[in-house]
Order: C-alpha cells, then structure tokens, then sequence
C-alpha cells in the first residue's frame, strides 16, 4: 500500500476513535448580528446589555453598515463593555462597512486562540466590499471554529442573487492552511518525524484538509442576509399583530431555500419566536412608514453547522432583544459547543491499535501463492 494512502486511512480511522483519545469543554458562545444602518453608537449605554454575557466564553460581533468614521468608535464600545464582562478583544475581520470583532474570557486566553481572517466581496461586479462577507478562523484547545458575518444583496425579488452571494462567500473565502501533510514533505523526512508524531501534529493543528469555510470543525454564519418574507404588507402585519410567527414562517423565502438545497446546506438554525427585524422607523418600534411602505421580514440571522463527529453546537437562545435604534433589530444566538483536547498518551495507544487493524489489513491484501515443481 502506498505511504500516502496508508497515512490517509491512519488518520480517517484516528478520527473514527476521536472520543477514545480526546477530552470535551463546552465553551459558552454569543453571537450578535445588527444592521447598524450607518448610525454611531449611541452614548445611552444602553445600546446592547446580554444579561447572559456574564457566563459567555467567546462573544462574537457581527455588524453591517458601519460607515468608515464609526469603526474605531464600535470597536470602543464593545471593548470597553466586555471588558467590564472579563472578557478582552482577541481577533477582527473587517471589510468596508462589514465588521466582525471577537471577544474571549480572559481565563481562557491560553487555550482560544485567533488563527486567520478572511473577507470576500460580492458587491458590484464582485469587487465592492459593500456587500459580501468576512470571517474569522478561532482555535479552542484542538477544536477550530470559523465565524462569517455578511451582508447579502437586498430588495424583496433578489432571492437568486442572495443565494448566488452566499455561495461566491462559501467558495471564495480562504483562511491560511494550519496544516501541511507533515509525514510526506522533504522537512519531515530531514527530521525524521514518526508518523504518529506527524500525525498527532496535524490533528492539533486542523481536522480537515480544507482552506475554505468548510475548514473547521463548526461554522457560525450570521449577518443581514437580506431573505425576504413572501407575502403582502398587510398579511405580514396581520401575522405579527398575532404573534403568529409560525405563520409568517410560511412565506420566509431562507427556509424556502434551505429545503430545496439551493443555499446554506447543512445549517441548521432555531426556531424564531420573535417579530420581523426589519424594516423600522429608526428609534421607533413602527415598521417602515415611508412612502416606499417596505414589507417587515426577518432579514438578520445567525445560523450554525457541525462538521466533525465528535463536535456539537447546541443552541441555549435565539432572540431578538428590543433594540430599537437602527432601521433593524439586532439578533442574539447563545450556542455551547463541544471542544476537544488530544491526550497524548491516549492517541499513542489509539494509534498502535490502529496501526495493527492496517497490518491486519494489508496482510488481508497479500495473495495467496502456491508453488507447483514438476
């Protein structure tokens, strides 16, 4: 069996016994996404309180339209308001007016570590960065976690666009490899590293070969993704009058592309139970009362994907807390997820085990032969 092939099928085996040789921390993550419509933040102080920051590990801060002379004024605020938290800035991506700014528990600053940013652009003719996406990638002990906030194309009728916009993002955002194939590379043959050294290596380093989104163990995706609620003004009045969200779902054109798998594939996300986040008469909680008469609809959303056997998201909270500052509501998702620590000595006993079911196996492959002399 050739060296490349053996290496692969180690490691896909290694994988299936992940819980035999790892260690689990469920690390409590906040995601915030908000339209801030160009707006500065306010000098209220009342602009976003969680009251379950306190026990939050990671806090992300997904915001979009932030005008160029606001930036630095945001990324103030939420430092010095989580900070107060015990939490301190660690990590951002930025990309014209699309922000993400991370936060982590200071007591966890050893163990959660930025490892890259990202940003794509899906503006006019793909190279305006007013509408697109940036992410961040996040190491959490031996797990990798990757955060995308975007901004997708707006206007009721342009579902086709958003889910071309979405996947521009999906494919075109790379983050810088963590890994390289250790145990095949001049430098490891130079230094004579073991295959289960280089192995253990790598799956320390990324648990998937790939440099795209798909690069982690779990994906968060949040932002104004734009999806529109089918239905005419007065109906989608009616419904939220009601507090009948489940019928207002109905006509939610991000869950009609998620069934028929033209867009976010695999991600899953809670039930709303809250009213439509756009569009208001800034610091009002009345829906558009321009001329134009916009339809109300759940623009801003977070949504969350697994990727590896062993790593789970949960979901704790999905809420839309009443903020009524921008022209949208911001949108809060509290999710724990399962965190893996290698053991060092539990892998080595893994990897013998593994290494014989190989032997096993290529014995298995070895022909039978008989010898026949006249």
């Amino acid at each position: 069996m050739d060296n490349r092939v053996k290496a692969a099928w180690l490691e896909e085996n290694l994988k299936l016994k992940c819980k035999e040789f790892c260690n689990y921390t469920g690390v409590m993550i906040e995601c915030m996404t908000w339209n801030v419509n160009g707006m500065p933040p306010p000098s209220n102080g009342v602009f976003f309180d969680s009251p379950n920051c306190s026990t939050s590990d990671l806090v992300f801060i997904g915001l979009q339209e932030v005008s160029e002379q606001h930036v630095d004024a945001y990324v103030a605020y939420f430092t010095l308001l989580f900070n107060d938290k015990g939490l301190a800035f660690f990590c951002q991506s930025r990309m014209s007016g699309i922000l993400l700014i991370g936060y982590c528990r200071t007591v966890y600053k050893d163990w959660i570590q930025y490892s890259a940013s990202s940003q794509v652009p899906c503006g006019f003719m793909g190279y305006m960065g007013n509408k697109g996406g940036v992410g961040v990638k996040v190491r959490l002990w031996d797990s990798f976690l990757i955060v995308v906030n975007s901004h997708l194309a707006a206007h009721q009728d342009y579902t086709l666009k958003r889910n071309q916009d979405y996947r521009d993002i999906e494919s075109r955002m790379s983050f810088a490899s963590a890994m390289d194939d250790d145990y095949n590379t001049d430098h490891n043959r130079k230094t004579a590293k073991t295959t289960e050294q280089a192995l253990y290596e790598k799956l320390t380093r990324a648990w998937s070969d790939s440099t795209g989104v798909n690069a982690a163990d779990a994906i968060i995706w949040m932002g104004d993704l734009n999806y529109r609620l089918d239905a005419s003004r007065h109906k989608i009045l009616g419904f939220v009058e009601r507090e009948d969200y489940d019928g207002l779902l109905r006509y939610d054109q991000l869950l009609r592309v998620k069934s028929q798998k033209t867009a976010f594939i695999g991600y899953t996300e809670p039930l709303i139970t809250f009213p439509p986040t756009y569009k208001y008469d800034p610091g009002t909680r009345t829906f558009d009362s321009s001329p134009k008469a916009r339809i109300p609809a759940y623009c801003d959303r977070i949504l969350c994907k697994s990727r590896s056997i062993d790593i789970s998201i949960e979901p704790t909270l999905y809420a839309s807390p009443d903020v009524f500052y921008s022209d949208h509501k911001p949108v809060v998702l509290h999710v724990k997820m399962q965190c893996r620590q290698i053991d060092r000595n539990l892998f080595s006993k893994q990897y013998s085990c593994v290494l014989k079911q190989l032997d096993n196996l290529e014995n298995d492959l070895i022909p039978d032969t008989e010898l026949i002399f006249d």
